[in-house]
């Protein structure tokens, strides 16, 4: 299928490229990490979970022509986190959500909100899609608060029946490029 997103995105500090299925390890280094893990939805994986979701974010570019980048330091070629979109979930593939995560020693430097903004433009300009959507942990103050500074508003996750401790958020095309100065 036809990418619909880039090959590369570059922002000012980091380069993203889609994952590969040499990336197992630097994966690892994210989805292995108990501190990044715990407010993820998914948890802390083991090697071979992390093997199944690289497989599946790999799966998801050959299929949609979108996914997970790979996001590494401009500078030093550390990796440094993920940053894409993925269906919600399989009964629901138009229902297209951001997912975001960089190891700990890149946290409070601001490249999630740098790495989510590049990204918000590339899919609104590649998506069929009008709206994202983003889920944090109500604990994760920090994902939260870089939901809110993108322009992702919160859902009622109790009509939606979603779990306890999980907070929805969406983003709609139209807000996100008045927000921005312009329109599509």
């Amino acid at each position: 299928m036809k990418p619909l997103l880039p090959d590369r995105i570059a922002t000012e500090r980091c380069v993203m490229r889609p994952f590969e299925c040499t990336d197992l390890e630097n994966l690892f280094l994210l989805y292995g990490d108990s501190k990044v893990m715990t407010t993820r939805k998914i948890g802390v994986q083991d090697k071979e979970q992390t093997a199944s979701q690289l497989d599946e974010f790999v799966d998801l570019w050959s299929a949609r022509g979108f996914g997970l980048y790979a996001v590494f330091d401009k500078g030093t070629r550390a990796f440094v986190g993920e940053c894409g979109f993925r269906p919600y979930a399989p009964d629901q593939p138009d229902v297209i959500e951001i997912s975001y995560g960089l190891r700990p020693r890149f946290w409070g430097s601001g490249i999630a909100t740098e790495i989510a903004t590049a990204m918000i433009d590339a899919g609104f300009e590649g998506f069929v899609t009008d709206t994202l959507i983003a889920h944090a942990q109500e604990q994760n103050a920090v994902s939260l608060r870089v939901l809110t500074k993108l322009g992702f508003t919160r859902c009622d996750v109790e009509a939606l029946g979603l779990p306890p401790g999980l907070a929805r958020c969406e983003l709609h095309s139209e807000v996100w490029f008045r927000n921005k100065g312009g329109s599509k």
